[in-house]
């Protein structure tokens, strides 16, 4: 592990909120999504690094964060892959048949994770974390994150459940990934187990043959933020909550994490051949069923059996499973099915572009 940091601001923020995130195959859009976070408030990072070729002395992550931690009085803490093990060993609530799929499940690696990110935050006097994935934001939707963390505490709140939204992929092949821009998000209906679709709105989505009752192409049960400092139950990377009190479900109002779910179709393909010829089932239970669509085995095979990232049938694949086509897009935006969300690019001031220049 390593860690920089600058002496802290002034101004002192009332209350410290963390981000744990594992990320991979990151490099062309991790600067976006550090910057992104950075001007949206967050001084404190937990980031571990699952790709296993990069390490302390080589970690084009680190390097980046070490010039933006000047900038923004910011503390990076980064973690490898070949520390993961001996992490993973201190936690008990682990079976040894869960930690034998440490090496081919990254769900495991982002678990164990999370846990050491939350021993390791307590221990840094972090006050709230938020765990997300190295493909979202967490778009305060007009909040600060101060007024936001605040206000949670003002009512005694100690966890809450955060909306997803999911970015619809952009169905050109050949269009580079970017969180920058306008972007169309389905929105999430889904609460406690079930879909709040109005008859119009299930009406058309059943006529789309390729959509299914879930809407979304992946998880669409939130993600969790919360304070480090009570007792935790932790049911999986999602739902992390105070075990002495319920867990809120926040609304369409409050902060959202946008979801860029395989945005791209390089982001497609980077993600699948990372995933590999994963097994059908995930402690003990069918991937696919009640709450996540069948679209991401279809994914895996249909990169297992292509050649190569220029297949036209895989390519199809994406356009065809993932996509939108305009028609479609027009009438979820009439249906409020989807919204249009704009994501500016954050800037640097004069001086600092340079320092910080990737």
């Amino acid at each position: 592990m390593s860690t920089m940091e600058r002496n802290a601001a002034s101004t002192e923020p009332q209350e410290n909120v963390a981000i744990v995130v594992t990320i991979a195959d990151a490099e062309p859009f991790f600067k976006e999504w550090l910057l992104f976070h950075l001007h949206s408030g967050f001084r404190c990072f937990y980031i571990y690094c699952d790709d296993e070729s990069i390490g302390r002395s080589h970690c084009p992550y680190e390097k980046l964060a070490g010039k933006l931690a000047t900038h923004y009085h910011a503390v990076f803490h980064f973690y490898y892959r070949a520390g993961q093990q001996r992490r993973a060993c201190q936690y008990h609530e682990f079976s040894s048949a869960y930690l034998a799929t440490m090496e081919s499940e990254v769900m495991t690696r982002q678990e164990v994770n999370v846990r050491h990110a939350i021993d390791r935050a307590r221990v840094h006097g972090q006050q709230w974390l938020l765990h997300i994935d190295i493909d979202e934001l967490f778009f305060l939707n007009g909040h600060t994150i101060q007024q936001y963390v605040s206000s949670l505490s003002a009512r005694s709140i100690a966890s809450v459940n955060l909306r997803n939204y999911e970015v619809i992929p952009d169905p050109n092949t050949d269009a580079g990934f970017s969180f920058i821009g306008e972007k169309l998000v389905k929105k999430n209906f889904f609460y406690r187990g079930s879909w709040l679709f109005n008859s119009e709105q299930k009406q058309y989505l059943t006529s789309i043959s390729r959509v299914n009752q879930n809407f979304f192409n992946y998880y669409q049960n939130g993600k969790s933020l919360f304070r480090v400092d009570i007792e935790l139950a932790i049911k999986n990377v999602h739902s992390i909550r105070d075990r002495n009190s319920r867990y809120f479900y926040q609304g369409d109002t409050d902060p959202l994490i946008l979801h860029f779910s395989c945005a791209s179709y390089n982001v497609f393909v980077e993600k699948y051949r990372r995933l590999g010829n994963f097994s059908d089932t995930w402690r003990d239970m069918p991937r696919a069923g009640q709450f996540l669509n069948a679209l991401h085995l279809k994914a895996r095979d249909a990169l297992q059996n292509s050649h190569s990232a220029e297949s036209q049938a895989l390519k199809n694949f994406f356009v065809e499973s993932l996509c939108h086509s305009e028609e479609e897009i027009a009438q979820m935006l009439k249906l409020d099915l989807v919204k249009k969300i704009s994501i500016e690019r954050p800037s640097l001031e004069p001086e600092d572009r340079q320092s910080c220049a990737s």
